[in-house]
């Protein structure tokens, strides 16, 4: 058993919940009771489940992780938009304004 967390991220949406594990595994659940369930039974020991903060979708599977014991970041949207910005300009030496596949990132 590892001492180390392993993080594992979660998309949200009203009916499903894409996870993508550290391994690059990734597996897609209902967004229900059902469906919490399973996802922790998929997790690895030392989990910690990051998700973006998505309206009220991700409200019942944080609060249903965080009571099982799961350890949960829930992380505000413009943050990861912010975080990566600053990280592609300043390995990369791009401006704050990147482009890909024709669309902007500002």
């Amino acid at each position: 058993m590892s001492k180390h967390k392993e993080y594992v991220g979660i998309d949200v949406s009203a009916k499903e919940l894409d996870v993508f594990y550290k391994n690059g595994d990734h597996k897609r659940f209902k967004n229900s009771l059902i469906g919490f369930a399973s996802l922790i039974k998929s997790l690895p020991d030392k989990a910690h489940c990051i998700m973006e903060q998505t309206g009220p979708y991700h409200q019942p599977l944080a609060h249903h992780l965080f009571t099982k014991g799961v350890d949960v970041s829930v992380v505000n949207a413009l943050t990861i938009k912010r975080f990566v910005q600053m990280r592609l300009s300043s390995f990369i030496g791009l401006s704050p304004t990147i482009r890909t596949s024709g669309t902007s990132i500002r």
